[in-house]
C-alpha cells in the first residue's frame, strides 16, 4: 500500500512515470503540489519517492522542467539511501537531467545515508 499525501498526487505520480507533460503541466496550473511524496508507510522518516525523482527516474525532461518551474523542492531526500533526484541522475548517468537539476538550484553538496554527494555518485 502507497501513502500519497497532497492534492491530485496519484495523477500527479501517474503523469511524471508516463512522461505525460500536458496533463502534469494542467494539473500543476490547478493547484496539485509539485512536491507531494508517495511513503511505503506513513510512519518512515523519508518519502519513497517524489514526482520530480519518478520523473528523473524514467527520463523525462519536460516534466523535469515543469516540476522545477512550479516550486518542487529539489533536495528532497528519497528511499533508504536518502538520496536525492541529483544523485539518482549522476548514479545512471542522465548528465542532461543533472544539468537541469542543478539550473533550478539543487544542492551539490547534499549527502546521502552515507555521506556521498551527488558528483560521488557519477557513473564512470
Amino acid at each position: 500500500m502507497q501513502y500519497c499525501l497532497g492534492c491530485d498526487s496519484k495523477r500527479v505520480f501517474a503523469a511524471c512515470k508516463h512522461g505525460d507533460a500536458e496533463r502534469l503541466r494542467e494539473l500543476l496550473e490547478n493547484g496539485a503540489e509539485p512536491s507531494s511524496e508517495m511513503r511505503s508507510s506513513e510512519h518512515l522518516e523519508a518519502p519513497d519517492k517524489t514526482p520530480l525523482l519518478v520523473s528523473v527516474m524514467q527520463g523525462h525532461a519536460d516534466c523535469v522542467q515543469l516540476l522545477i518551474d512550479a516550486g518542487a523542492l529539489l533536495d528532497v531526500q528519497c528511499g533508504p539511501d536518502l538520496e536525492t533526484a541529483l544523485h539518482v541522475c549522476c548514479a545512471r548517468g542522465k548528465p542532461g537531467l543533472a544539468q537541469q537539476l542543478i539550473a533550478g538550484g539543487a544542492n551539490l553538496c547534499k549527502p546521502d545515508s552515507i555521506g556521498r554527494h551527488a558528483g560521488q555518485r557519477l557513473e564512470p
